[in-house]
């Protein structure tokens, strides 16, 4: 069967896992679950020296897996924290910038809705596990210092992509380096083997201007947003040599930028700048 008819262009997740964990999660404990590592100095930091650290940077990208619950758990802690010290804005993968007219009108009457009513309110995508964000998402809505922003393009700008829509233009973000980079994530995730890939190309090529429109559509809305600012993401997305990093560069913002990779991996210094290494 030909790549093409495995693909679903309207909900298409290029990383996304779907198998998700129903286990309750315990609280994280430093040196006992989770250690973090500035890549660019090798030194561990504890939890709270990595706040610290993080007030110098403007926008904060928290690459994750989607259907880790400690990758989450790990990002409450962190919004919380950085929402103690100023106001916040946490731009989302899982909200088309187009449902933002649901997440302010909800907002502004935050008092009247209950926590089980939430998630219609916002117009929750259900392609996306809302037991994964739900502590995420009720921090940032009921807080008075948190604002949520749909950061993702829409399911028909998506098919508008894939039909022919005019290639993104930059500097940094569509360098072929870049381009074949994200490629090789896509055959990767899809188990295309060397012979599948001369018919598969122009598919392929399509995918990859997908994923970077979305990158650049959060890379706008990072740019743009009126205090420090929050990406949540997959970790493709907040890569520094693929992702939103670059699209940021292109839009020629002064704003300074931390990449924080949530795993395991031992993830190279052009690729992050923090790793919350889990146990």
């Amino acid at each position: 069967m030909k790549f093409i008819n495995t693909i679903c262009v309207v909900c298409i997740m290029i990383f996304f896992n779907a198998c998700v964990s129903s286990v309750t999660p315990t609280p994280l404990v430093y040196k006992k679950d989770y250690i973090i590592t500035d890549k660019h100095t090798g030194e561990e930091l504890d939890f709270n020296d990595f706040i610290e650290s993080l007030q110098h940077y403007d926008v904060i990208l928290l690459g994750e897996k989607h259907d880790v619950m400690k990758h989450h758990q790990a990002q409450v802690l962190i919004i919380e924290a950085l929402a103690k010290k100023q106001p916040l804005d946490v731009v989302f993968e899982m909200f088309p910038s187009a449902s933002q007219t649901y997440i302010d009108a909800a907002k502004s009457k935050k008092e009247s809705i209950q926590k089980s009513k939430l998630k219609n309110a916002l117009n929750w995508e259900s392609k996306w596990d809302y037991k994964m964000y739900r502590d995420i998402i009720e921090l940032g809505f009921y807080a008075d210092s948190i604002y949520l922003i749909g950061g993702n393009i829409s399911s028909d700008e998506i098919n508008i992509i894939y039909a022919g829509a005019e290639p993104l233009k930059g500097k940094y973000s569509t360098t072929n380096q870049a381009q074949e980079k994200i490629a090789q994530k896509i055959i990767q995730a899809h188990n295309i083997v060397a012979d599948q890939l001369d018919g598969n190309r122009a598919t392929i090529d399509k995918l990859v201007q997908i994923q970077q429109y979305k990158d650049r559509r959060m890379a706008d809305k990072l740019v743009h947003a009126k205090h420090q600012s929050v990406l949540i993401a997959g970790k493709h997305h907040t890569n520094k040599t693929m992702g939103v990093p670059l699209h940021i560069k292109d839009f020629k913002s002064s704003k300074k930028v931390a990449v924080v990779f949530l795993g395991d991996e031992n993830e190279s210094l052009d690729e992050c700048d923090y790793m919350w290494h889990f146990f």
